[in-house]
């Protein structure tokens, strides 16, 4: 099995795999691997943040990102910390707040044409830490909005 890049950015590539035979080759995208977490506080109301998205104006979401590693040169995203490590490091970066449990929601790996494994947390026992800058250049305030109380009573 033949795999070519076609495409090199920083968060994905677009490959070309096949057999050799480029007359049935299918164009396949990696993406890096990535994390969220539904930050719940007491009286199961839950944290979101507010971001500047390009070309889409401002969203409130879930914090979360990517998890940190680097590409192989096959175009593979090799993860150099854990999800859960991940999970943690973006809450305090987005929200200022550290998670005393986190738990596991669900883990997806993608389809068969966009390769990108995906992990979601729940985060409880919260605590405020103060927020601390990434070093990206992302356009988030770090603040809170505090959701209305929408999560059953199994959590």
């Amino acid at each position: 099995m033949t795999r070519e890049i076609v495409f090199d950015g920083r968060f994905i590539k677009t490959l070309l795999v096949g057999d050799g035979d480029s007359r049935y080759g299918k164009e396949c995208i990696e993406r890096i691997s990535g994390v969220s977490v539904v930050p719940l506080l007491d009286g199961g109301r839950f944290l979101l943040i507010k971001e500047n998205v390009v070309g889409g104006g401002e969203v409130l979401r879930f914090p979360g990102g990517g998890i940190k590693g680097y590409w192989s040169s096959e175009g593979r995203w090799i993860e150099s910390e854990s999800p859960a490590e991940a999970a943690q490091r973006e809450l305090v970066e987005e929200t200022g707040y550290t998670a005393g449990k986190l738990e596991l929601l669900s883990e997806s790996k993608g389809t068969a044409t966009i390769r990108h494994k995906r992990f979601s947390f729940l985060g409880r026992d919260l605590s405020f830490v103060g927020c601390r800058d990434s070093g990206e250049r992302e356009d988030i305030t770090c603040s809170s909005y505090f959701g209305r109380r929408c999560i059953g009573n199994g959590l």
